[in-house]
């Protein structure tokens, strides 16, 4: 068998060691490094770089986290990104929601014809998307509730889901069932190891409501950079 010359004998070991490099390279970046695809409309970015593992440390960070089993996706695993609206120790505010008729404030135990204050607040919300001249005609007034972190507003807690409002205001001609009514995050401290999830987007789904919440640690997959 013909021997191979020194030549050749270099060149084969210098590729097998490149070889090896890029294999490394390789696994340290995917060990430490995930790209993933935004598909959701609330925040204007289409992908990001993880840097696995980290967690967000500043106000506005984007950070990617894993929901499992939500109601609004059943038996199902998704990742969201969004941005890092509050850590523990902050305090959570919930103002807004009053109504006013004639500019005067109405009591919240009070009735309108048989309704409770909250099926008033939630009707009139959906209506003035819906006819906002009769909604002003009636001189009721409804002041939006508000998410507040750190005092920092946070925006604006709707009273439906997308879903049933595209139904509403007839964007959409079916509503094929599932969650309709948002509930508010409940006021309070974020406790330790948990962090408020958010976009400035008017539909997004995050910490502002009970379906979403704070965000545990460890379901965060690590911090991102928007790439494009």
């Amino acid at each position: 068998m013909k021997k191979l010359s020194k030549r050749a004998r270099i060149s084969s070991t210098k590729a097998v060691l490149l070889a090896a490099t890029i294999m490394v390279i390789g696994w340290i970046l995917q060990a430490n490094f995930q790209l993933v695809v935004n598909r959701s409309e609330s925040l204007p970015i289409r992908s990001a770089l993880i840097l696995k593992g980290k967690l967000p440390s500043k106000v506005d960070q984007i950070f990617v986290f894993k929901v499992r089993n939500n109601k609004h996706y059943p038996n199902q695993e998704k990742e969201f990104i969004k941005l890092a609206g509050g850590f523990a120790g902050d305090q959570i505010e919930v103002k807004g929601g009053e109504i006013y008729k004639d500019q005067v404030l109405v009591p919240k135990d009070a009735k309108f014809d048989d309704l409770t204050y909250e099926e008033v607040f939630r009707n009139f919300n959906l209506f003035r998307l819906t006819n906002p001249e009769e909604f002003k005609s009636r001189k009721i007034t409804i002041i939006d509730k508000e998410a507040y972190v750190a005092g920092k507003l946070i925006g604006v807690i709707k009273p439906y889901t997308k879903k049933f409002e595209d139904f509403a205001t007839k964007k959409s001609s079916k509503f094929e069932g599932g969650e309709r009514i948002l509930l508010p995050i409940e006021p309070g401290i974020i406790p330790p190891h948990k962090f408020f999830a958010y976009t400035p987007h008017k539909d997004s789904l995050d910490s502002r409501y009970q379906d979403l919440g704070l965000v545990d640690e460890k379901d965060i997959i690590g911090t991102a950079i928007a790439t494009f």
